[in-house]
C-alpha cells in the first residue's frame, strides 16, 4: 500500500474541521485573518499553506498541533477507506 503524502491530506482535514463546526470560509477566514480566497485554495490544494498559516488556521479552529495529528491519522485512515484498501 503506498503512503499518501500529507500535503494531500491537509486540505480536506481542513474543510472537514470546518464544516463540522459549521463554519463558512468567509467565517474561518474572518476568524483567522486570512484572506477567503487563500482559505478556498488551501482547501482545494490549490495553495501550499506555510507552517504559519497552518498554525492560524488551527488556532482559529480551536485545535492544538496534537489534536491537528490525530486528526490526520483520522484522516489517512478514511482516505485508505475511500480507496477500498484493506
Amino acid at each position: 500500500m503506498e503512503d499518501i503524502p500529507i500535503h494531500l491530506l491537509v486540505p480536506s482535514l481542513i474543510r472537514r474541521i470546518r464544516l463540522a463546526k459549521q463554519y463558512s470560509q468567509e467565517d474561518l477566514a474572518n476568524l483567522s485573518g486570512l484572506d477567503r480566497t487563500y482559505i478556498s485554495g488551501v482547501e482545494r490544494g490549490v495553495r501550499n499553506v506555510t507552517l504559519k498559516s497552518l498554525s492560524t488556521i488551527l488556532k482559529a479552529l480551536e485545535l492544538d498541533a496534537e489534536q491537528f495529528a490525530i486528526e490526520l491519522i483520522m484522516e489517512k485512515r478514511l482516505y485508505y477507506k475511500s480507496k477500498k484498501y484493506p
